[in-house]
This record gives C-alpha cells, structure tokens and sequence, in this order.
C-alpha cells in the first residue's frame, strides 16, 4: 500500500493558514511523500541534464521553466493534486497555473542565494493572490 502525504488540503491546519495569510509563507511538510520526493528528485536531475532551448542561466542558478510542457514524467508534480489543495486553502481562493520551473545551484558554487522577491518581477505583479510552492 502506498504512503499518504501526511498534510492534505483537508487536514492544514488553522495555524498555517492564519500564519500563511498574516506573513506571505509558511513551511508545511509532509504535502508529497518521501517515495515521490526521491522519484521526482531523479527524474528532475535526469531532465536537466538534457539539452534545450528554453534554459536562463544566471550567476547563481539555471533555471529550466514549463517543465510540465516538456516532461511527461514531472507534470505530476507541476500539477499534484494535493500541492494545489494545499495552496488553494492557504489562499482562500480558486487558483491557475502560471508556470513551473526547476532552479539549479552548481556544485561548488559559493554565491549566496539572497532574500528576494519574484512578484514585482511576474507579468501578473498586481494580482491581490499570488501564491507559490517550493519542492525542495
């Protein structure tokens, strides 16, 4: 039988959605298993080694992005039910997609990864509920 995520969009609790509306993020684990984790881990090293047109790289990372156009292996993470579940109730509202990506950081690379905002950067900047998902 196969593991169960441990939060699911039915079992956030209140306090990460109250602490998720009053600071912008919150840490919430247990969204994905650790056997989809490992396996969306492999497949993600395995698609960036491979050449293509649509990589912007940077000092820090490279980044790879509409993943979930290209792999049919990572589209189930772009759109994991339970990751959108999960958004949706931190949000309060019915959310889209905009887009996915993976970001890189080099071995070796000693280049701090700065406190940054990715907002006023999105062609949607003005829109009153934006929410992101970091898979580590």
């Amino acid at each position: 039988m196969a593991t169960l995520p441990t939060t699911t969009g039915d079992n956030v609790s209140g306090e990460k959605i109250t602490s998720y509306r009053e600071r912008g993020f919150v840490h919430i684990p247990g969204i994905i298993t650790p056997a989809e984790a490992a396996h969306f881990y492999e497949v993600a090293l395995d698609f960036s080694r491979q050449p293509r047109a649509n990589v912007y790289g940077g000092n820090i990372f490279t980044q790879l992005v509409n993943v979930w156009q290209e792999s049919d292996e990572l589209r189930p993470l772009t759109l994991h039910h339970n990751i959108a579940a999960v958004a949706t109730k931190l949000a309060g509202t019915p959310l889209r997609l905009w887009h996915d990506q993976i970001l890189i950081k080099q071995p070796h690379n000693n280049a701090a990864t700065e406190f940054h905002q990715d907002q006023p950067y999105w062609p949607h900047a003005n829109c009153p509920d934006p929410i992101s998902a970091w898979v580590a």
